[in-house]
């Protein structure tokens, strides 16, 4: 557990310091998505500056990171935190993509991104919980 919780603390670290990319590439695929609906016989090209395995990478690292809160929630001494990271990320999730006022906003370039001190509460708070996890795994081997 102390592997997946150093894997979690670093994916989560690697979001902070890319946000503006992880937003912007998620609003592209989005924007993508919408058009093929649209007319979904229609040919489409999309072209990005990142390379879809830098979405894919965040992605399998936002699964990951779900599967172990789920995984949290159930056990007896952890569903505290479990449930604490759970709302965390669903709020920082519902403010991008409600476009919360005060939260983030709109960029020259027409994209939204979230606002430097959500990202700083929603990353800080993440963090001290699963540092405190790890603390208290390494605890409970010795």
């Amino acid at each position: 557990m102390q592997i997946v919780l150093t894997i979690l603390i670093f994916t989560r670290l690697y979001d902070f310091m890319n946000y503006r990319a992880i937003a912007r590439l998620s609003q592209d695929m989005t924007k993508a998505m919408e058009m093929h609906q649209q007319n979904p016989r229609q040919t489409a090209m999309y072209l990005s500056e990142r390379s879809p395995s830098y979405f894919m990478f965040s992605l399998i690292g936002d699964i990951l990171y779900l599967l172990v809160c789920v995984y949290l929630m159930f056990h007896e001494d952890t569903w505290t935190p479990g449930v604490l990271l759970l709302i965390i990320a669903a709020l920082e999730s519902y403010a991008l993509y409600a476009k919360v006022e005060g939260t983030c906003f709109q960029a020259e370039d027409n994209y939204f991104y979230p606002c430097i001190w959500w990202r700083y509460a929603c990353t800080g708070s993440t963090l001290f919980i699963l540092t405190r996890l790890l603390q208290l795994e390494r605890l409970l081997i010795e």
